[in-house]
C-alpha cells in the first residue's frame, strides 16, 4: 500500500516555472466545460509551447511587481526544490498604488491594449477570453466597486492538477495568500478594503470555507449545453 503523498509550499520562479504552470492549466482546461471542446484538439506539449511567450509576458510586464505567487510541489527528498513536480499554484495580485492609477480614459486605453496583445495557448478560445475579460471588468466594478483596483487584493489564479484535487491544496494556497495579506494590511491599516475573486462552480466551496461571500454572478451561454456560471466573491477586512 503506497503512502499518502507529502507536499511542500514554495515560491514560484519566473520564467523557470512557466512550463509547469501551463501543464497544470492544460489538465484543468480539458476538464472545464467552458474550454474543453477546443482544448482537447491540442496536445499538452502544443499547449505549453504556444502559451509560453504570452505567459512570460503576463508575469514580467509593468504590473508584475503586484504578483504574489506560490506553488505546491510533491515533496521528494531525493530532488532539489526546483526539480520537484508542481501540482498546484496560486497567483494573488496586490492593489494598485493610488498614485499609479491613471485617469479613466488612460485606464481604458491600457486595458484595450492589453486585450489587443493577448496571447493564449492553442486550444483556448481567444475570442471568448477577450469577451469575458471585457465583460468581467465592468461587472467587477459593479459588484466590488469602481475603485476595486486600488482597494482590493485579487485572487487572480488558483489551479491544481486533477489527480491532486480534494487534498486541501487549494485551501492551503488560499490561506497562504490571506495570511500574507493580513500581515500587509496590519502594516497599512485602512488602505485596503478586502480581497475578491471570480470563480467557476468547482472552486466555490474552497472560497466560502476561507470566509469569502458570493456577491454576484454571470452566466455564459454555451452551445448545446447548460449555461456556465461564474461567481464574484469578496472577503472584506475588519480593522476593529
Amino acid at each position: 500500500m503506497s503512502s499518502a503523498p507529502k507536499f511542500k509550499l514554495l515560491p514560484i520562479s519566473i520564467p523557470a516555472d512557466i512550463p509547469s504552470l501551463l501543464r497544470i492549466n492544460y489538465h484543468v482546461t480539458i476538464q472545464d466545460p467552458l474550454y474543453q471542446e477546443k482544448a482537447y484538439l491540442v496536445s499538452e506539449s502544443e499547449f505549453i509551447s504556444s502559451g509560453t511567450i504570452g505567459t512570460e509576458k503576463q508575469f514580467s510586464g509593468k504590473n508584475a511587481s503586484r504578483n504574489r505567487m506560490a506553488k505546491i510541489v510533491l515533496d521528494d527528498p531525493s530532488k532539489s526544490d526546483k526539480d520537484m513536480m508542481m501540482v498546484a499554484y496560486v497567483v494573488w495580485k496586490a492593489p494598485l498604488l493610488l498614485h499609479s492609477i491613471n485617469s479613466k480614459s488612460e485606464s481604458d486605453a491600457a486595458f484595450a491594449q492589453e486585450i489587443e496583445e493577448l496571447q493564449v495557448s492553442e486550444g483556448l478560445d481567444r475570442d471568448l477570453i477577450f469577451r469575458l475579460k471585457t465583460e468581467y471588468r465592468a461587472l467587477t466594478k459593479k459588484y466590488v466597486g469602481e475603485d476595486y483596483e486600488s482597494r482590493y487584493w485579487e485572487l487572480d489564479a488558483l489551479a491544481t492538477l486533477p489527480a491532486y484535487q480534494r487534498m486541501g491544496l487549494g485551501s492551503r494556497l488560499v490561506k497562504w495568500g490571506l495570511d500574507m495579506i493580513e500581515t500587509a494590511v496590519k502594516e497599512k491599516s485602512g488602505e485596503v478594503d478586502g480581497a475578491y475573486l471570480v470563480a467557476s462552480p468547482a472552486g466555490s466551496s474552497t472560497y466560502r470555507k476561507a470566509g469569502f461571500v458570493e456577491i454576484g454572478e454571470q452566466f455564459v451561454n454555451m452551445t448545446g449545453q447548460e449555461s456556465y456560471k461564474h461567481s464574484w466573491f469578496v472577503k472584506r477586512f475588519s480593522y476593529a
